[in-house]
């Protein structure tokens, strides 16, 4: 068991070393992300859907 744990332990770190990597880029500048309040007043909202093709409604899962 000790041999395992040895064995493991190392290659997670090296696992987790090689995921760490460089920052990517940032977005370029003709990208545009705006973002708009849609409802307020929700204590603990989980989730938010679309129906498909219509762009007018939204649904807000509040738990």
């Amino acid at each position: 068991m000790t041999r395992r744990l040895a064995f493991i332990c190392p290659l997670g770190a090296l696992a987790l070393l090689a995921c760490g990597g460089s920052p990517s880029e940032p977005p370029a500048a003709g990208d545009s992300l705006r973002l708009q309040l849609v409802a307020s007043g929700l204590s603990s909202p989980v989730y938010l859907s679309a129906p498909p093709g219509d762009t007018e409604r939204l649904f807000i899962v509040e738990q």
